[in-house]
């Protein structure tokens, strides 16, 4: 049976693994949307504009966002980039479609309840040669006043009927680049995300995590199915030739063998999905990468299955314990090799913590799901109450663990950026340069990074041959 825990265990990570590279555009998509909802939620952070300038300003960031979303799904080589976040607030172009860092095309956007206003405002010399963005459901009507303009003005022999014509040919109702377009956004959702910015991002985030998790946990319920069924055939063609089975024994057992794999791989992909986002939330860059959120997510399902075979009476209390450490070195494996390349990433005993606090987390919160949706007998309630005590107990013991641990981790971190920092003030002390400077890359290397422009002669030749501004 610990057997069979362990190969559910690896065909559960394989599948989810697959999942999450079979979604990694969905998933650089999530992640750029999220970019700029936060983007969006930072420009409204104490703001006192109107509500009809502030919608203008939302349109910027909404429709950026939702272009850059769709740029990474084509996996595009370009970007949409608002100018005011690129300390260009008061540019003619609103927002500029960037290949590296050549502005291929550029947009003025305007929003307003007033398509008149729009197509007015729209129409200033200083635009020429811009796409004008309008909502998309007032753009028709804007091109139209344009148009209408142009005409009469054209009758009049007016040359402001020139810039009428270009604004009513360029007015467009989404942000679009070849052949990537970011769908548009309607005035009533400006109006809804000037009201409840946080609900709006919520709402925008959780469509593009979900639309990566369908990607993730169909690519994993397949890799689920071909893994598990592959495995199952293997042994039970081995039982099979053996004589420990019959033929029909061996069909039933692969055809359930495989149906369960897939249905874990499906899970484990969707669950590794929230579990990066979660953390990507959080601030917790070691959780939010794809090996180690499958890893947690098909530790996760694996626990919440022996908790109820457990309770079940179908696996030993010594079965279960067994499982369930096995489980527990997974998950420290997958966050320790997630965490290798960390900066300031944790040391092994931290992370041991942190696979012990989670694993008991894991435990309790099985226990509990097992308690609201199954239908157990007494003798079985009984156990899964027992085990979710034990669980709560064991989550506090680990918490106190993982924080003492921590904490002696970050004071030995603070001593060694303190013998840095002494060293480079002793340097500068005696005016030794070269000491300063070793100190400081010695500083800079324990973070797992490396100092750029170490000496003069590297800083001379960056002066010289390098058209980049200085970043320090």
């Amino acid at each position: 049976m610990a057997k069979d825990s362990s190969l559910r265990g690896a065909t559960a990570f394989g599948a989810g693994a697959v999942g999450a590279a079979s979604s990694s555009a969905e998933a650089a998509a999530s992640d750029v949307l999220r970019d700029g909802m936060a983007l969006l939620l930072r420009r409204m952070n104490g703001t006192s504009l109107p509500a009809g300038q502030l919608k203008g300003h939302l349109f910027e960031y909404i429709e950026a966002a939702r272009f850059n979303e769709r740029a990474a799904l084509a996996r595009a080589d370009f970007q949409a980039r608002i100018t005011a976040e690129d300390g260009r607030p008061h540019a003619p172009a609103d927002i500029e479609i960037v290949k590296g860092e050549e502005v291929v095309k550029e947009i003025q956007a305007k929003a307003s309840d007033d398509p008149n206003w729009i197509a007015t405002k729209q129409a200033d010399p200083k635009y020429a040669g811009m796409d004008r963005l309008a909502p998309k459901d007032q753009a028709d009507r804007v091109r139209e006043i344009s148009e209408q303009r142009a005409r009469d003005l054209e009758k009049k022999g007016d040359p402001a009927a020139e810039i009428w014509r270009d604004s009513a040919e360029r007015t467009t109702k989404e942000v679009r680049y070849g052949e990537v377009g970011s769908g548009g956004t309607s005035n009533k959702e400006l109006d809804f995300a000037a009201k409840s910015p946080k609900t709006f991002v919520a709402l925008e985030e959780a469509r593009a995590v979900g639309r990566e998790a369908v990607t993730a946990a169909t690519a994993g319920a397949a890799a689920g199915v071909l893994l598990g069924g592959m495995i199952s055939v293997v042994r039970n063609t081995a039982e099979y030739r053996r004589g420990e089975i019959d033929g029909r024994q061996a069909a039933r057992n692969v055809a359930v063998d495989t149906a369960g794999s897939g249905v874990r791989g499906g899970a484990t992909g969707a669950t590794g999905v929230v579990i990066r986002h979660a953390a990507h939330k959080a601030g917790l860059p070691t959780l939010a990468k794809s090996n180690v959120a499958s890893a947690v997510a098909a530790s996760l399902i694996e626990a919440g299955v022996t908790v109820y075979d457990y309770a079940k009476g179908d696996i030993s209390p010594e079965e279960a314990a067994e499982r369930l450490g096995n489980n527990g070195c997974s998950t420290m494996a997958g966050i320790y090799a997630g965490a290798a390349g960390a900066v300031f990433g944790p040391a092994g005993a931290v992370v041991g913590s942190v696979a012990g606090y989670m694993l008991a987390g894991f435990v309790y919160q099985s226990c509990i799901a097992v308690q609201r949706d199954a239908r157990l007998a007494e003798e079985a309630m009984l156990r899964v109450t027992a085990l979710c005590e034990q669980a709560g107990r064991l989550l506090d013991q680990q918490r106190e663990e993982f924080e003492a641990r921590l904490r002696d981790h970050l004071n030995e971190r603070q001593a060694n950026f303190d013998s840095f920092f002494d060293a480079i003030d002793a340097a500068l002390e005696r005016e030794r340069t070269a000491d300063a400077i070793s100190a400081l890359s010695g500083l800079v290397g324990s973070a797992g990074q490396e100092l750029r422009l170490a000496n003069f002669e590297e800083f001379d030749a960056s002066m010289m041959h390098s058209d980049s501004p200085l970043v320090l």
